[in-house]
């Protein structure tokens, strides 16, 4: 699906640019957990698959934290996919909502690969 992503300017009117939002995801389908192996480990599982295990030996890293963080990321990005699609027509140059939307373009192609 293609939605105009708004470039920032101070002109009153610009050309959006098209921007294609991902279909369907190329990623390990969810959900995904955070959680402990039998180890004792802190990882992130996408079950039956175990995708990452986090250091915990790292001073002032939370990594509880972060395992929650990237095992909320397919639904994030789910979520985020579904947000620019419905508001993308709605977002006028120069405003916040434009803003908004050109972070949430930029952060599912960085997702994506795209």
């Amino acid at each position: 699906m293609t939605h105009p992503r708004i470039p920032t300017g101070t002109a009153t009117h610009i050309e959006p640019e098209v921007v294609t939002l991902p279909q369907a995801p190329r990623h390990t389908p969810g959900p995904w957990h955070a959680g402990r192996a039998r180890s004792g480990r802190l990882g992130v599982w996408a079950t039956p698959l175990q995708y990452s295990v986090l250091d915990e030996t790292a001073p002032g890293i939370d990594a509880e934290a972060n395992a929650r963080l990237i095992a909320a990321a397919p639904e994030l990005l789910a979520a985020l996919t579904a947000l620019a699609q419905h508001a993308g027509p709605f977002a006028q140059a120069g405003t916040l909502l434009a803003h908004a939307y050109a972070q949430a373009c930029a952060a599912i192609a960085r997702a994506t690969g795209e």
